[in-house]
């Protein structure tokens, strides 16, 4: 079999491995033909090693396992035994091999790859900043994912439809068949409820009694296991049921109030395919089991399973031995935001992660002081064999019923006193101005925008696809790319000018050649771009290169309608708005709105976040004289006011409400390269968009920034001294 599936993978000619399936002598006629069409693509990223070298505490190998117990992969990678000799192994490795050519070996995508160098460049940053000193501690989170609008929702009534076509169809009731389709038909939002409804059979889980589909809002989204004893959201601990019986429930367990009644209901879905193992295990557990499943508890909650992580963790570990790592999941920096209200508003600014980090940084410290026998779960590299008997872990909705300090048993120190620390986090929430910085670069992919038009585009100064090509006959590419800027000072009977010029990419050969022949780079680069100055400056009398090259993204402080101004350059005729929008903890709340609000008072605290909103773009962003923006804004009040606060669709078609625009307000003045629409104001170009299709043109006194990956540190060049 090991011999099958290793050809059917190596040879992807389908006549050589048939061939070499008749070295096996014992395949039939049919089975060879059979066998033949089978084909396996692509390679695995577990070892050899890893599968049946190393072994447990039973001198069992993890294939020894599957084989012989009914432990999953996970299960038996996660044996103390295994993880040690993975860590060991894992460091011999890293100790031996450069840096950079480790993470260029990774088995993991050119995305993770990149976010692994910047981790390691920004911990070293840090460390220079603290004069070489190695860090005690590292926190380590990472951001759970956004995925792809609609994706999962999509997936679940896939999901539905797959277990109704399977066994389950004997169960399901004809009516809930024809909901379902009925739903799919119209496109339907297949929400958590919409969701616990057809894996529910249209029945309350609880109850037995049918549920009416048009009503779902009326129900409750009861958590079979308590929160009060576990955190855990997923549908494998949630059911729809009767409001009243979710109160009745309260905290108790569903297999001592339904248990009794609904138990072979319960197992009879599980066979049927309607319920998973993990969820029919919850609704049967009885509170004396509690103990049998703490460690899955704690598991859930503070154990950090994705791949990313793990290197991460090695690599930090390799270049910083006596540092502790501390992984943090993020879902429990996402449940103190939601417990303690910290909106997250991405849109608005990027001070969102200096606040997750802040709180990644807390609530490890807090989990190492406040449970020092489950360091395992979240510390990387330790190890212990010893059960974990606890019969309730929680960790943020303790935070959040304890009035009372928190504090150590040991040494009387405060770990968390409420109120104290709530307001120190709205102080945190309250900086009006962080360090952010962003990845300057260069471009080295297509030399031509990839858009082909036909040849009746011609007017547009098409570019021929081959020399050959006659853009009148065949058309040809909308513009050629470019690889990186220049900055040039131009010389005129009139003045000086300070030109940001665009390198293109289809330059880029001929500047190495001449650097190959013993130019410089900016001597070469002088040479190269001549033709492009002249075509754009006829009245040039000289021209020099200041900076050769300079990358996408690179940071300049220069005056921007007489307020001296960062910004950065985002193309030769692009600027990227690098200020960031600063809203209050108050603002931020406001703009979200409180449950059960009125409209009235929803509508007055969208207003006042658009006067807040107004008054930075006025003070703090002189970019936006550009396009008429801020004249559009000052003047778009009254018309603002007489929007719905929230948006509405009108006939199928979306209209902006208050805060619709105020999204796209942030969206468009956020420090990035991403538009809004605010069409609606009158505003005809993309909000944010600040092209000048001239080029960019800096002053004498322009400085260039070149910053540290942190920003801690900052080289400046002023162009008059160049």
């Amino acid at each position: 079999m090991k011999k099958i599936i290793l050809w059917s993978t190596i040879f992807e000619d389908s006549t050589i491995f048939k061939q070499k399936l008749t070295e096996i002598s014992w395949l039939t006629a049919a089975q060879l033909k059979q066998l033949g069409q089978l084909r396996y693509r692509g390679w695995g990223q577990l070892s050899r090693k890893l599968l049946t070298g190393l072994k447990d505490d039973n001198n069992r190998s993890i294939m020894d396992g599957l084989w012989e117990t009914n432990a999953n992969f996970m299960q038996l990678r996660s044996q103390p035994a295994i993880e040690n000799q993975i860590k060991s192994a894992n460091q011999a490795n890293l100790t031996t091999a450069d840096l950079q050519d480790t993470i260029n070996e990774l088995y993991t995508s050119p995305q993770n790859k990149k976010a692994i160098r910047e981790v390691m460049v920004v911990l070293a940053d840090i460390k220079d900043a603290m004069h070489g000193q190695t860090p005690n501690w590292i926190f380590v989170e990472a951001a759970r994912g956004g995925g792809v609008a609609g994706r999962r929702t999509q997936s679940r009534s896939k999901q539905i439809v797959a277990a109704y076509q399977g066994t389950a169809q004997a169960i399901v009731r004809d009516q809930v068949q024809r909901e379902l389709k009925e739903k799919i038909k119209n496109k339907a939002n297949f929400n958590t409820r919409l969701v616990l409804y057809f894996l529910q059979n249209g029945r309350d889980l609880y109850t037995g009694d049918a549920i009416n589909i048009d009503r779902l809002s009326e129900y409750d989204i009861d958590h079979i296991l308590p929160q009060s004893l576990v955190k855990d959201d997923s549908l494998d601990n949630r059911v729809l049921t009767n409001a009243r019986i979710n109160r009745e429930k309260n905290d108790t367990f569903a297999s001592e109030k339904f248990g009794k009644k609904m138990g072979a209901k319960w197992k009879e879905m599980h066979r049927m395919g309607l319920m998973t193992k993990r969820k029919l295990d919850h609704l049967l557990m009885r509170p004396d089991e509690i103990s049998k499943y703490a460690t899955g508890f704690i598991n859930r909650q503070l154990v950090e399973t994705r791949q990313v992580i793990k290197l991460v963790e090695e690599l930090i570990n390799a270049e910083y031995p006596s540092t502790a790592i501390v992984s943090v999941k993020a879902n429990l920096t996402h449940q103190f935001r939601q417990t303690f209200d910290f909106p997250k508003i991405r849109e608005v600014n990027d001070y969102h992660h200096a606040f997750d980090a802040a709180l990644t940084a807390f609530i490890g410290t807090y989990l190492l002081k406040r449970y020092p026998k489950l360091e395992r779960f979240f510390i990387y590299g330790k190890f212990a064999k010893q059960p974990v008997n606890l019969t309730r872990f929680n960790v943020i909705r303790k935070l959040a019923k304890t009035d009372t300090p928190i504090t150590d048993i040991d040494t009387g120190e405060v770990l968390w006193d409420k109120l104290t620390d709530i307001k120190y986090f709205e102080t945190l929430y309250d900086y009006k101005r962080l360090l952010v910085t962003r990845e300057v670069s260069e471009n080295y992919g297509a030399m031509f925008d990839q858009t082909l038009l036909k040849a009746s585009d011609n007017g547009k100064r098409l570019i021929r696809k081959k020399q050959s090509f006659d853009t009148a006959i065949y058309g040809g590419y909308t513009g050629k790319t470019l690889a990186y800027m220049a900055i040039v000072k131009v010389s005129t009977k009139k003045d000086v000018q300070y030109q940001v010029v665009g390198v293109p990419t289809t330059m880029v050969t001929q500047i190495e050649q001449l650097e190959q022949q013993g130019m410089t780079n900016k001597q070469a680069v002088t040479k190269v771009i001549e033709p492009l100055i002249a075509a754009n400056n006829k009245k040039m009398l000289t021209y020099e290169v200041l900076l050769p090259k300079v990358r996408f993204e690179q940071v300049v402080r220069d005056r921007i309608k007489g307020q001296t101004h960062r910004f950065a350059l985002g193309t030769d005729t692009y600027y990227h708005n690098i200020q960031e929008l600063y809203l209050p903890l108050t603002l931020q709340r406001a703009f979200l709105g409180k449950q059960n609000e009125s409209e009235v008072q929803l509508n007055q605290n969208l207003l006042t976040v658009f006067d807040a909103t107004l008054a930075q773009v006025n003070r703090y962003f002189p970019l936006y004289e550009m396009n008429k923006f801020k004249k559009i804004l000052n003047s778009a009040r009254d018309q603002i006011e007489l929007l719905e606060a929230k948006n509405q669709f009108v006939k199928n078609k979306l209209v902006l409400g208050k805060q619709g625009i105020l999204t796209n307000m942030f969206i468009g003045l956020h420090a990035n390269a991403s538009y809004g629409d605010l069409k609606v104001l009158g505003v005809k170009t993309d909000f944010g968009k600040l092209q000048v299709p001239g080029g960019i043109k800096l002053t004498g006194d322009a400085e260039i920034i070149y910053q540290s990956p942190t920003g801690l540190f900052e080289r400046k060049i002023s162009l008059k001294d160049l």
